[in-house]
């Protein structure tokens, strides 16, 4: 059963649940983002799904629930299932269904690979516009207070718990989550790299519903950090994923840039890739333009005016993106625009200086992502195990 079907029988499993409306929320930001993407299969049954848990949330709205108790019409409850029942008949009419891919933008251009064993979406040139959402008649809801008959019986000789003077303000209990509620929550995805190479040394980098992936690099002088980020960006690019490549170090319309270009970019990477040389209000200009790409590549941090100590913020203030950050490593081994700013990050790199710049490599001082020790050669373009020094 594919994403959007599981949707739809999540919704039904909602009948008769009490739930959070903030978890309502989520699952109804994620049924909008499916249908913002285009070229769905079940275009019906998850417009459906996104009628009805907007209906669910204007009642929620109205009576001020923080916690609802959702009873669905059996007109609605049907033809939810029927949108799964006639999905199942067509799969097993079609042993060899396509998967979809729920990754992000994909470059329209991008060409299918018969040896890629995950299949990506195909692109559609004409995307379903988003539903109207108003809906005659919501569903039936029933907010859900908490009552003295509500108490679970104690037995007489066990001692009454002490309650507690104050219950938790309602603004403050929606910023909490039950735990049991953790796995309803909107489904995570992971960032799809089809060079093998990279992918190897990536590791599985999750697209986080809430937040965002930081990547730090930091070197110093002359051991091909900014080849390294071309490497990575032409990898990500590539899978059809638009990335913004921002170059404080060289300027975009430099000979020293446009040679990286033609050394490590492909037409296929270059189409997804955007640039530029300079973000006129620092920090500001780069919050402005992050929403627009999947992946951000900064060279270096240390030159975002007023980004000094707000790496962390950064990643906070989007989700789902891939952030490939470069610090510039001082004299005194620390990183320059904020040395606190490596503890924030999820994945940590630094780099090997060897005595020919052949021998420059990449290693994991940090990866939540990878287990694995691997060591990427940036002369090579090639991830390896590293070399053991035992004779």
């Amino acid at each position: 059963m594919d994403t959007e079907l599981k949707l739809i029988r999540k919704v039904i499993l909602l009948n008769g649940k009490i739930r959070k409306v903030q978890y309502l929320q989520i699952l109804f930001n994620h049924a909008q983002k499916i249908v913002r993407m285009g070229n769905i299969r079940h275009a019906a049954g998850v417009q459906d799904v996104v009628r009805v848990l907007q209906g669910i949330l204007w009642e929620a709205v109205q009576k001020e629930a923080t916690k609802v108790r959702i009873t669905l019409k059996p007109k609605t409850l049907q033809s939810l299932q029927q949108h799964i029942d006639k999905a199942l008949v067509k799969t097993s009419i079609k042993p060899k269904p396509k998967q979809l891919s729920l990754l992000g933008n994909p470059c329209k251009n991008q060409k299918e690979s018969s040896a890629e064993p995950i299949l990506q979406k195909k692109e559609e040139e004409h995307p379903l516009p988003e539903p109207e959402l108003n809906l005659p008649e919501p569903e039936s809801i029933y907010v859900e207070k908490k009552t003295q008959s509500q108490a679970p019986e104690l037995d007489k000789n066990q001692k009454q718990p002490t309650k507690p003077a104050v219950e938790i303000p309602s603004g403050i209990e929606a910023l909490m989550l039950d735990m049991a509620e953790l796995e309803n929550t909107e489904p995570s995805e992971n960032f799809v790299v089809q060079n093998k190479e990279v992918a190897m040394f990536l590791g599985q980098i999750e697209r986080k519903p809430v937040h965002s992936v930081v990547m730090t690099l930091d070197a110093p002088q002359g051991t091909g950090k900014t080849r390294a980020a071309f490497q990575f960006m032409n990898a990500i690019a590539e899978s059809g994923y638009k990335c913004l490549f921002v170059s404080l170090e060289e300027h975009p319309q430099s000979e020293l840039f446009k040679n990286k270009r033609d050394e490590y970019l492909t037409p296929e990477a270059i189409a997804n890739i955007k640039v530029t040389g300079e973000l006129p209000q620092g920090y500001d200009t780069l919050n402005k333009l992050t929403p627009y790409f999947d992946a951000i590549f900064i060279d270096s941090w240390g030159k975002v005016a007023g980004g000094k100590g707000k790496m962390d913020e950064f990643r906070k203030s989007h989700n789902g993106k891939f952030m490939f950050i470069i610090y510039q490593r001082t004299v005194a081994g620390t990183m320059r625009g904020g040395a606190d700013s490596q503890f924030d990050a999820d994945m940590i790199c630094k780099a090997h200086k060897g005595d020919n710049y052949t021998e420059n490599y990449l290693y994991w001082d940090k990866n939540r992502y990878n287990a694995e020790q691997y060591i990427y050669m940036i002369y090579e373009k090639a991830c390896i195990e590293p070399v053991s020094e035992e004779v």
